[in-house]
Order: structure tokens, then sequence, then C-alpha cells
């Protein structure tokens, strides 16, 4: 094989490598916490959500509060670029929530009507300092 034809090769390898590695990269996200809010109890402390794409993934950490205990939850969740969906609870009172990303608003849906029964708000969040 001559030089050109080794150097045509090297080049593909090369430029394989570099999609292969893009694409691993977007594959793998990294996590993002959303600070949300609950509309029906504004006096309630916020909770989070930890969103894990990379492990498709959704994880609700919620803050210990007079009527309830602290509690960590991880669900499976589907991500696309609109929304992100997962279900909570289960029989006979499950829930299917989807946090819409553009808004950040969570819309929780019930099983047994699909009535909505809550919309949360959430936003990223940042370190404070």
């Amino acid at each position: 094989m001559s030089f050109m034809n080794w150097n045509s090769v090297a080049r593909r390898a090369f430029l394989g490598v570099a999609v292969l590695l893009t694409a691993s990269t977007a594959a793998h996200a990294d996590p993002v916490t959303l600070v949300c809010t609950n509309d029906e109890r504004p006096s309630d402390p916020p909770f989070k959500i930890e969103l894990d794409p990379a492990h498709a993934a959704v994880t609700i950490v919620l803050t210990a509060q007079q009527y309830m205990r602290a509690s960590t939850t991880t669900y499976p969740a589907t991500f696309t670029p609109q929304d992100i969906k997962f279900a909570t609870g289960s029989a006979p009172y499950r829930w299917y929530d989807t946090i819409d990303r553009l808004t950040g608003v969570i819309t929780i849906v019930a099983e047994s009507d699909q009535s909505v029964i809550l919309h949360n708000h959430c936003h990223v969040g940042t370190p404070q300092f």
C-alpha cells in the first residue's frame, strides 16, 4: 500500500474515533439539579429533582416537613429534547410526571382517571456562593 493510501486510512480512522467520542459525550450528559416549588403549598420548602440522562434516571429529593419525612427516590425516565417523563407511586396511587424542558413546569397526571392533579415549577439550581 502506498503512503497516500495509508494516509487516507489514517484520516478515516481518526474521523471515526472523533465521531464516536462526540456521540459518547452527547449520550453521557452531566446530571442537572432542578429546584422546584409545590404550587399547591407555596409555604413548603423547595424540593430537588436530579436529572441524570446518562443513566435514564430522575431522583426526587424531598425535604422533611411537618407532615412527612425526608426522602430520596430514583425512577427510570425517558429524556427527549422536549420533555422528561417518569412514573411515580404504585397502584392504585400511580402518577405520570412530565417535565417540560423549555418552561420547567412539571405536570403530574393520575393514572386512575388521567386527570391533571398538580403543576410544579422548577428552575436549574445554581450554587449561591
